[in-house]
């Protein structure tokens, strides 16, 4: 977001600066009592995190919905039509605004709300009836209108969606450095054989990551832009089925793509394990402190009057 751009936002929106830096101090105190009081309540066991594991590798090969929510908790009847409202309000501000994460850090009462919203990517059967239906037919950028769940109203964005093939890596963490070599459009099958031999050269030569990437640099050689750590199942089929033989130490052979050749090489390579159990623990956490944070929340509002004007 450029300078000036989040003014801009809250005057299209008729929202008050001091209105808005008044909720995110209340924001931000919110989360140091969740910390303060949840933390220490919330307590993960193994056998949950290889429960959770264990669904993960049967998912292989299931559709995924990388999604991000806004939640507007609904307390009794009577506050119906007001919080839906304030969802729609809110709906067309990420809709016509494109950027969901600061107004999910605002205005969400879930503690996804620390992580603009993120869910991260989910399964069919790890979302509610109503919101998987509407999800389903989402395209990638789109934003739900408010959908009615169990508790209140959940405002969805679908980032993106996968489809994670069998045996594709998902609990394989590595990381990895590379060198690209740019080549223009049209350039003669001449000057892309030299820049492959050139490539495979540099394999040849290089004995590690550290090597790579000092002749990269030393060089001037633009990156690719692959992540440096990622799970094997996140990466393009085409450049998975590549990089998952490779070990810790070892560089692809040249890898041709529409804008020039590229090698990849596996610094350090992890089988899941205490990688992805970690991630799991993560998500429990945070799952678990949703819950107890809208409860809290809904004591809370039962003692007190909450003006929820945006």
């Amino acid at each position: 977001m450029a300078q000036g751009d989040f003014d801009r936002l809250l005057q299209r929106a008729s929202i008050d600066r001091s209105t808005m830096e008044q909720q995110i101090r209340a924001g931000l105190a919110w989360n140091r009592v969740l910390e303060r009081r949840m933390l220490q309540e919330v307590q993960i066991s193994d056998e949950e995190v290889d429960e959770a594991f264990t669904e993960i590798q049967a998912s292989s090969g299931q559709p995924q919905s990388q999604i991000s929510e806004i939640f507007l908790a609904v307390d009794s009847p009577s506050q119906e039509a007001e919080i839906r409202a304030a969802a729609y309000r809110i709906y067309e501000q990420a809709r016509d605004s494109g950027n969901f994460s600061a107004l999910a850090q605002q205005f969400s009462q879930s503690a996804s709300a620390t992580v603009g919203g993120d869910l991260g990517w989910m399964r069919e059967g790890q979302l509610q009836e109503e919101i998987a239906t509407v999800v389903a037919g989402l395209r990638p950028g789109q934003v739900a209108e408010p959908i009615r769940g169990t508790s209140g109203f959940h405002i969805v964005l679908l980032r993106d969606r996968r489809t994670v093939d069998p045996g594709a890596g998902i609990a394989t963490m590595v990381t990895l450095e590379h060198m690209f070599l740019p080549l223009p459009s049209g350039v003669p099958q001449e000057e892309r054989e030299n820049a492959k031999k050139l490539a495979a050269l540099i394999g040849d030569t290089v004995t590690g990551c550290g090597d790579l990437v000092r002749l990269r640099d030393e060089s001037g050689a633009k990156t690719f832009g692959l992540p440096s750590e990622t799970r094997l199942a996140d990466l393009q089929p085409d450049l998975r089925a590549v990089i998952s033989p490779l070990e810790a130490g070892q560089i692809s052979q040249p890898i041709e793509t529409g804008s020039g050749i590229l090698i990849v090489m596996i610094c350090e390579r992890q089988e899941v394990g205490d990688v992805l159990r970690e991630d799991i623990r993560e998500t429990l956490v945070r799952e678990r402190l949703d819950i107890i944070s809208r409860r809290l929340m809904r004591d809370l509002r039962n003692s007190a009057f909450v003006d929820l004007r945006i």
